[in-house]
């Protein structure tokens, strides 16, 4: 079974502040889309890597990776995104099929390729959620993270209106679950859904990856996502983000320490 991760780094990321797209900006050392590209490989060495960027910043992508150390740079294939996320991601998944069709020997049948759909604005997965995920969508035809919500939940009924002046109603929060990336399914699987939905209703009908594959029929199983998988999209977020990613690599090197002073 061949795996593919399409990561989606194709905004501008305005919201976010600063001078360049924010999946480009560093956190702890680092550009912020590859603490995702690591975590892949972490969950599987064999795994492919395909970026959905816009092509102005290709270059500037290639930069930043030069300038890591050697052993950090890691090859990823490239493709460039649409207007909209469905229109990335159906370029990413035409991307992936063009590779496997290259390597199909190594591949195997595409049925076999399992596909993982994340937005490069996350970079705090860890490769036990990945993990978790892929086991998760041998249960059905996708596989989505899924956190209970903690927060109280308002329903919104003009929504024509400003969201200050808007009437709402609340909802019971047991019935709703928040949803994160990545979103995994089987290669053929969603680019069928991806064809028939796009086809159909136009590429502003969908929300996300399950939203599609739900509509051309597929069956979504969930599996646990985590609090820490956050979406960095506001100036604030990147703080947050630094903190959890500094704390992280503390504890990993804590762990190599105790695991060197045991071995000797």
């Amino acid at each position: 079974m061949a795996s593919y991760a399409v990561i989606l780094a194709g905004g501008v990321g305005l919201r976010a502040g600063g001078d360049m797209p924010k999946q480009f900006r560093s956190v702890c050392g680092r550009p912020l889309l590859w603490w995702s590209i690591k975590t892949f490989m972490e969950a599987d060495p064999q795994m492919r890597i395909v970026l959905v960027m816009h092509p102005d910043y290709a270059d500037l992508w290639q930069r930043l990776m030069a300038d890591l150390p050697e052993a950090e740079r890691i090859g990823c294939l490239m493709t460039y995104g649409g207007s909209t996320r469905c229109e990335s991601v159906a370029n990413g998944l035409e991307c992936v099929a063009s590779h496997v069709a290259a390597e199909k020997p190594q591949a195997g049948s595409p049925q076999e390729v399992v596909v993982l759909i994340h937005d490069g604005a996350r970079p705090l997965l860890t490769a036990p959620m990945i993990r978790r995920g892929i086991e998760a969508l041998r249960q059905g035809c996708g596989a989505i993270p899924a956190l209970a919500s903690v927060n109280s939940l308002r329903r919104l009924t003009d929504l024509d209106e400003p969201l200050t002046e808007s009437r709402s109603e609340s909802v019971p929060r047991a019935e709703y679950v928040e949803v994160q990336t990545p979103q995994i399914f089987y290669l053929e699987d969603i680019r069928r859904a991806y064809a028939k939905g796009l086809a159909e209703c136009g590429a502003a009908a969908f929300t996300d990856d399950a939203s599609v594959a739900e509509y051309a029929g597929m069956q979504i199983n969930l599996y646990e996502g985590l609090p820490a998988n956050i979406k960095v999209t506001h100036a604030d977020d990147f703080v947050i983000a630094e903190a959890l990613l500094a704390r992280r690599i503390q504890m990993s090197a804590d762990e190599a320490d105790s695991k060197a002073s045991t071995a000797t």
